[in-house]
């Protein structure tokens, strides 16, 4: 079949989750454009990007031997529980190893998109417009604080003193909000996702059930270590565009499954009824039904050193030239 547009990729972020993608891509020989809206790699550790939550004493908390990009361990003289400087430093040294700056176009914000037809138009905030067959939203989870509505009313604050509800009042020196975030997605129509509360609804954290060019990652919660899981579900975005682009019974077989599986991913534990918790999701069971999808997809599970084949680690111009 043939489509109105060339076979390529719009990723938005090079954060950690984005920089996970890249990587896979370029792995699997698919041809992709990352935009990423401030001038370096990393996301949130990244201490000068605006808007970001980190603070200066922030450091990891899971330890390094556990949550670790597959194939590239963290330095051995970092601490089992780096500072935020030397998780940024790492994302930085994993961008370069892979040649994954050359994929990226800095200082350039996404700041809308449509599908139309068969393809994707993205917006830029350089005033250009793209168009590409697939877009993969892996912009971050903590970039639009839920402040509750009192927060914005001063009649409730004179001074040091707070007016609590049933009218009593005490002189505070702090107001902190642990309200969580917002999981928005403003560049893209909210219809486009399946939503549960405030928390988009996708299959394996992954797959959008409304639309099959459109893909998330990043958006998941879990109570594990993140980057290695990154690279599992990369390597898998990967190979259902590549199933799309090159082999439309292994699409219609993984298309079926989307629209008729609906996994447990709790493992068995009750989780409190809020937003955050609606698509929260228990790592061995997400684990279990990626190892399940593989089987039935008849797909390989990543292996030691396969992220660092020749095509992962070749540079842009040679991606680019076996297009």
């Amino acid at each position: 079949m043939t489509h109105s547009v060339p076979d390529r990729v719009c990723i938005v972020g090079a954060g950690p989750g984005g920089l996970a993608l890249a990587r896979a891509f370029k792995n699997l020989g698919i041809a992709f454009d990352v935009f990423e809206r401030h001038s370096e790699v990393g996301g949130v550790w990244d201490l000068d990007n605006p808007g970001t939550p980190m603070y200066d004493s922030a450091h990891f908390i899971s330890s390094k031997t556990h949550s670790y990009f597959s194939d590239f361990p963290m330095p051995d003289h970092y601490p089992d529980y780096p500072s935020n400087r030397q998780i940024f430093d790492y994302m930085k040294d994993f961008a370069a190893h892979y040649g994954l700056y050359e994929h990226i176009t800095f200082n350039t914000e996404v700041t809308g998109s449509s599908f139309e037809g068969d393809h994707w138009v993205v917006s830029l905030s350089s005033g250009e417009t793209r168009q590409y067959r697939w877009m993969v939203c892996v912009s971050g989870t903590t970039w639009h604080p839920k402040m509750p509505e009192w927060a914005t009313q001063a009649g409730l604050f004179h001074g040091k003193d707070v007016v609590f509800k049933d009218g009593s009042r005490e002189q505070i020196d702090i107001v902190l909000c642990a309200t969580g975030y917002e999981w928005k997605v403003p560049y893209v129509d909210p219809a486009a996702f399946s939503w549960k509360g405030d928390r988009p609804d996708n299959y394996l954290h992954m797959f959008s059930r409304t639309n099959p060019q459109l893909f998330a990652l990043g958006f998941t919660e879990t109570n594990g270590g993140i980057y290695k899981l990154f690279d599992g579900m990369a390597d898998l975005i990967g190979r259902t565009i590549r199933a799309q682009r090159d082999d439309p019974a292994e699409w219609a077989k993984l298309s079926t499954r989307i629209q008729q599986h609906t996994p447990d991913l709790t493992g068995g534990v009750k989780y409190v009824e809020s937003d955050r918790h609606a698509t929260y999701a228990n790592i061995d069971a997400l684990k279990r039904e990626y190892k399940a999808l593989r089987k039935h997809m008849e797909w390989q599970e990543p292996r030691v050193g396969y992220f660092n084949s020749t095509a992962a680690l070749a540079p842009a111009r040679q991606l680019e030239a076996a297009e």
